[in-house]
């Protein structure tokens, strides 16, 4: 699979008007090429994709609009692997990427993975699910986000990451009734509540909620 792009940048890259920020830009077109491969069998899914990137305009660090001189290259490696035994599953996803530009940052690794079991109870006629969701990704300089802007800034001086995300749940589901239950950031207070995707907004701290959902017929 191959594509190649000649775009130009969005349009508050050229132009933006607020209290706080006003230009009025003009930018070479961005020249983005995807070269991608993949392999399929049965459920399992494997990619590998190579993005050259020229003339990408970005949000630098002082909030105003740069047009990169340098020629980038991502490379990501991605990975689906679901897995079924009978009340088991297990659906992991895998990515492993690389930029040759700190200006396009990306984690070098980022997983996720859902693993449940599903028990029939008296005799069918009850269903709980158990299960527990994972994401984790190694560190790097994430983008920041700018309220005034509404979009995402470049930044150095904050790394995130290199830390576990585990929500657990539970569902009951009887005839059309469901019951549900979930303990959210399960770790959170064990990692010193220093969990950033994105810098200065940290992610969820532990919770627990619960609730009923009911299926009507129509």
């Amino acid at each position: 699979n191959a594509n190649f792009y000649r775009v130009s940048p969005n349009y508050n890259y050229s132009y933006f008007n607020s209290n706080h920020f006003q230009w009025d830009l003009q930018w070479k077109k961005q020249n983005i090429a995807e070269l991608g491969a993949y392999l399929t069998f049965k459920q399992f899914k494997a990619s590998a994709n190579l993005f050259l990137l020229d003339n990408v305009v970005i949000f630098g660090s002082d909030y105003n609009p740069v047009q990169l001189e340098e020629f980038s290259r991502v490379v990501q490696f991605n990975i689906y692997a679901p897995f079924r035994y009978k009340g088991f599953g297990l659906t992991t996803n895998l990515s492993l990427q690389n930029s040759t530009s700190d200006s396009i940052p990306v984690p070098l690794f980022a997983a996720k993975s859902s693993i449940f079991y599903i028990f029939d109870i008296f005799k069918r006629k009850l269903k709980l699910q158990l299960g527990v969701d994972v994401m984790y990704n190694t560190t790097y300089f994430a983008n920041a986000y700018s309220p005034a802007l509404y979009s995402f800034y470049f930044q150095d001086k904050q790394k995130v990451g290199n830390f576990w995300y585990i929500d657990a749940n539970a569902t009951i589901r009887i005839s059309r009734l469901y019951f549900f239950a979930r303990i959210g950031n399960v770790l959170s207070p064990f990692q010193n509540y220093n969990m950033f995707t994105t810098p200065n907004y940290p992610m969820k701290d532990f919770l627990i909620s619960i609730g009923l959902n009911w299926r009507f017929h129509d």
